[in-house]
Order: C-alpha cells, then structure tokens, then sequence
C-alpha cells in the first residue's frame, strides 16, 4: 500500500501553464508492504509528489483581482518548516523546529515520514504556530522557533485553533479493537481539544461516534483495511451561519472522512458524553477533504476523485446537496489531484485550491 501527497507549495491561480511554484519536489518516500501490526499501520507514509515539480520557483504571474489581500502561510513536504510570504513570494518570516528537537525523547525512534515536515499548521495571534508532525505529534512553536510545548499524541492531517483559544486537532489510537477481530489492527481517529498551554480538555473517538449512530454500519464499507476512515479534516462549528439543522450547531463537529466518502457531524455530547455522529453527507464523492461549513450555510468540500477521474471543488446545501458553485477538473485546466489538496474559503469569496499531485494552485471563482 502507497500513498502519495504533494508539497502543496504553490501560491497563484491559473491555467496549468501559469501555476506558481515555491520549490522542487523533495525525495520520494517509499511506501509498501503486507499490514501486520500497529506500528506498521500508522507508519504507512505518502510520497511526497506525483508529478515532478518544474525548475522555476516563485509567483509567476499573480493576478491581484483574484487574489485576497494579505500574506501566504506556507508549508510544505520538504522540511518541517512554515513561511510567511506575501502576495510577490517574499520572505516575511520563518518557523522551524526539527522533529529531534520537539520530541527529543523520541529523536532515535526509527524514521517516519512524520519527521521530515509540518502536515499543518495553525497561527496564533502572537505569532506562535500549532504544528503537526504528519502521524507523530502536535507542537506549539514560537515566534523564535522555541518549543512552548509538545505532545507525542499521533496527530496527523489537521489542526485549528477557535476563537476561545483551545486547539483542535486529529490523534490516532492503534490497536485490536472489538467487533473487528479478522482485520487487526484499527486505527480509531480521535478529535482531541488542547487549551492553550497544551493540557487536553476533550476528545471523542471519531470510530466510536459513528458507532454509535444511525451510521453504525458505514466502516464495514472499509473493511479490507484496518485504516477504516482516514479521517483528514476537523471543523469545531460556532453556530455560525445558525444552523437550519440541528445536526450543525455550535459545539459540534464537522469530519471529511475520505475511506467513507463521507462528511458527518458529531455531537460531542451525546451518547452520555462519549460522542455520536448525528449527520452524514454521502454520495456523488470519492476521497473528499477540507469539509466545511461557510457564512452562507453552504459545505465547502474538495472532491478529489468524484469528477470521471478529476477532482472538483463545490459548494453545496447541506440539506439538499444541491450544488450552489463549482470549480470543475478538465483536460483543459488539469485540475486533478488524487491525495491530498485544499480548499479554504475566504473573505473575497475566492477559495484557494491547492492541488497537490502537482504542487500548484489551479484557483477557481464563485461567480
């Protein structure tokens, strides 16, 4: 088993021809082999490209009415390492702290792909990031690169910090797990909460939320793999727009479940507090990421195979899944990216798109 990420290093929007790139592809990572314990299941890593970056680096051809005002946060498969560039691709600033040097406890640990970048990072208004060590740990990091703290809790794919100052991130518990005896080990992904200072203020199983609902059959759909959901992205709602479901009201949370196809909603107070899934949108997707819930009420998710082999972005009603926009993969504009990829909304309503098979930002939008 392989999987396959790229660096997500490009800023600008445009055709294929006129995409901007920040760096050369880093050496591939191998992947491979029979599953047949926990440390080898969470070990399975990405390749860190699938198409060979070109020679040029920088914006090649920015286009500033299409572009939001303000500065670039970057990370990349290269280094663990972020960037603060502006809209031209110049240096403002740098964070960087090598794994040895957050978990130095585990600095002989045998090498994983987790060591050699930030999967994701999140700012704080002081300047420090919250970082994640791709299946390893979270870390906060200061604006000097010190270590505030760190947690060596398998944090992978995503982290965000709330506006009442705690993180919210996923972790991985491995292990035999009951109902599942012929396909050991599982992975159960968890939301886990940090404050600030980094002690742990809750978290929810999200294998175990899904258990517990209506949805309680959907992991049999991913049986073959102990990876049940690959879950990669998790939103804390905050009641805003107010939800015209109750499923999507402040306090819950929102997962992009890839290995179900799937988004769901989690209420992390049911169940007698251990958490169950109280929504689900399925269908019409193939191995989605970065789901989540705009201004307007509209999910925002990248569909990463669901266009006839390409990948598409949408914006839909929740409720009725009709398609409110879309930025659409063609031959013509390339857009296809298997793993990975991103899509964030912001404030000039143009969601930028990282496409990650081939390191570039193909752009797309709203009319």
């Amino acid at each position: 088993v392989g999987y396959m990420s790229g660096a997500s290093r490009a800023l600008q929007t445009g055709p294929p021809e006129t995409r901007a790139w920040l760096d050369a592809a880093a050496p591939a990572l191998e992947g491979g082999g029979p599953v047949d314990d926990a440390e080898a299941l969470v070990a399975l890593g990405y390749l860190d490209a699938v198409e060979p970056a070109p020679a040029t680096a920088g914006v090649l051809r920015p286009d500033r009415s299409a572009t939001s005002p303000g500065v670039n946060l970057v990370v990349g498969a290269h280094a663990p390492e972020a960037r603060l560039l502006d809209a031209d691709g110049t240096l403002l600033h740098r964070w960087a702290v090598p794994f040895a040097v957050a978990f130095p406890d585990h600095a002989d640990d045998p090498p994983a792909e987790g060591h050699r970048y930030w999967r994701r990072v999140a700012l704080l208004p002081e300047g420090d990031l919250v970082v994640v060590y791709e299946g390893q740990g979270g870390a906060r990091i200061d604006r000097e690169s010190r270590v505030g703290w760190a947690s060596f809790d398998r944090a992978h794919h995503d982290v965000r910090v709330e506006g009442d100052g705690n993180i919210v991130t996923l972790t991985r518990e491995v292990g035999p797990r009951e109902g599942y005896a012929s396909r050991r080990p599982i992975i159960d992904d968890h939301v886990r909460v940090y404050s600030p200072d980094g002690d742990v203020v809750a978290e929810t199983s999200v294998l175990g939320a899904i258990e517990r609902s209506a949805y309680a059959r959907m992991p049999e759909l991913t049986w073959t793999s102990g990876d049940l959901l690959h879950t990669n992205t998790v939103r804390s709602l905050d009641g805003r727009p107010p939800a015209r479901n109750p499923a999507l009201q402040a306090g819950n949370f929102l997962v992009t479940v890839p290995h179900l196809d799937a988004v769901f909603a989690i209420d992390p107070t049911a169940a007698g507090g251990q958490g169950a899934a109280v929504w689900m949108l399925a269908g019409g997707m193939r191995f989605p990421h970065d789901g989540d819930l705009l201004d307007d009420g509209s999910l925002l998710v990248l569909d990463n195979r669901g266009n006839d082999g390409m990948s598409k972005v949408v914006e839909l009603d929740p409720l009725t899944q009709q398609v409110r926009w879309g930025y659409y993969g063609t031959p013509g504009n390339g857009f296809s990216t298997a793993f990975c990829g991103a899509a964030r909304p912001l404030p000039h309503g143009h969601p930028p798109i990282v496409e990650s098979d081939a390191g570039g930002a193909p752009g797309g939008a709203p009319p």
